[in-house]
């Protein structure tokens, strides 16, 4: 794994690099973000700032992996994009959308599950072209990409805000609702299969403890979310 430098390295890299962030290439800002996020850090505000506005500047000089990398950054340290910069980086994503490689574009979407109202007039193309190459990829699809794109169809499903794109009309996004559909089942059994998701070892004798301590209570063990498939270790009601 990465190590994560000292407290005092950090606060020092982090004020150099604010200090400097308008140096900063496309390439560099979301090098630097991924990197604290892998690692954990809390990125202050003022530095958080800096990146996302340098990042707006230049969105239209993103690759297609830097795209994804500052997505998935963002999205692991439970940060949302400034509106405008999502927006960019958006439309930046949809214009390259061919140059992604499957994992950019599993990362991307599902940086998108983490990013509550993330929709603008940029997100129809967005979310198109993905589908495209999703279908395009779907010979390449890891079972980690396949776990990711069951989490963000999840979010693409449920969320109400979907159906209330600006200017669609009926039938909204086919090609993602394609996705679904056709591969939807797919990715949703990765998810199931993946060993992360089974039952803790310790849960029976958790399960076991509760039994015991609230005897009015129904506890089952391994519960499967129907709409999610989400595994709920235990699950307790009355």
């Amino acid at each position: 794994g990465i190590k994560t430098p000292d407290s005092a390295l950090l606060e020092a890299m982090q004020e150099r690099a604010r200090e400097t962030a308008r140096d900063f290439e496309p390439q560099g800002v979301s090098n630097l973000l991924q990197a604290f996020a892998k690692m954990g850090v809390t990125v202050n505000g003022d530095l958080l700032e800096a990146m996302q506005r340098q990042a707006r500047v230049r969105a239209g000089d993103f690759r297609a992996q830097g795209v994804a990398n500052l997505m998935w950054a963002l999205a692991v340290m439970g940060i949302t994009p400034e509106a405008s910069l999502l927006e960019a980086l958006q439309r930046r994503a949809a214009s390259t959308a061919g140059e992604f490689k499957t994992q950019e574009v599993s990362n991307l979407l599902w940086a998108h599950a983490c990013f509550p109202a993330a929709l603008n007039p940029a997100s129809e193309a967005l979310m198109e072209s993905m589908a495209t190459q999703l279908f395009v990829k779907k010979d390449e699809l890891t079972n980690l990409d396949m776990e990711n794109l069951h989490q963000f169809l999840l979010f693409f499903s449920l969320d109400p805000a979907w159906q209330k794109l600006p200017g669609q009309l009926p039938g909204k996004l086919p090609e993602m609702r394609k996705v679904e559909q056709e591969l939807g089942g797919a990715f949703r059994t990765a998810f199931e299969l993946d060993p992360w998701h089974n039952v803790a070892a310790q849960q029976g004798d958790v399960a076991k403890q509760l039994r015991e301590s609230f005897p009015d209570f129904e506890i089952e063990e391994g519960f499967i979310d129907p709409a999610s498939g989400y595994n709920i270790d235990i699950r307790v009601w009355r």
